[in-house]
């Protein structure tokens, strides 16, 4: 069910009805789904997904996702890293290579949030969230139809 801009999952029971609405119970726990345009996932390794910057002596830094979707993605850096990824800067020429299809695009670091770090390291990490501007409808495409695929295989079981 939805309300306002929250999409939630629950198990209900049907405990009636009242002129052509239905009346349910619902049962606890309720989870919420995501709250994002498009659906996110993490990329597995025979995706094989890279994220290059460009940098100032035109080398590329690569980065592997934390998470992707259609409409951007996220990295999970150490401190001295994301540092370089300021709220609103844009970045154009980025290379992203995911499922046997590479393009260049342009996005903008929608934001940057303390994580705890991962459990075989120290020291304090960041989540640095991007979002696309002028992906390829291919890429585009591709990244939408692998996110469905892994949301379906999470949340579907047989009865």
């Amino acid at each position: 069910f939805k309300s306002e801009e929250t999409i939630f999952f629950a198990l209900c029971k049907l405990k009636g009805t009242k002129e052509s609405e239905l009346v349910l119970k619902i049962e606890i726990p309720v989870y919420k789904l995501q709250r994002r345009k498009n659906l996110r996932f993490h990329p597995s390794e025979k995706q094989n997904c890279t994220i290059s910057f460009p940098s100032e002596n035109k080398a590329y830094a690569e980065y592997k996702p934390n998470d992707l979707s259609a409409s951007g993605f996220s990295l999970l850096l150490e401190e001295a890293e994301a540092h370089k990824f300021q709220k609103g800067t844009s970045f154009t020429g980025v290379k992203i290579n995911f499922a046997q299809i590479s393009t260049n695009c342009t996005c903008s670091v929608a934001g940057v949030f303390k994580k705890s770090a991962p459990k075989e390291t120290d020291g304090e990490f960041f989540k640095v969230g991007f979002e696309f501007h002028k992906l390829a409808p291919a890429m585009e495409h591709e990244i939408a139809r692998a996110a469905y695929a892994y949301t379906q295989r999470i949340y579907s079981r047989k009865l």
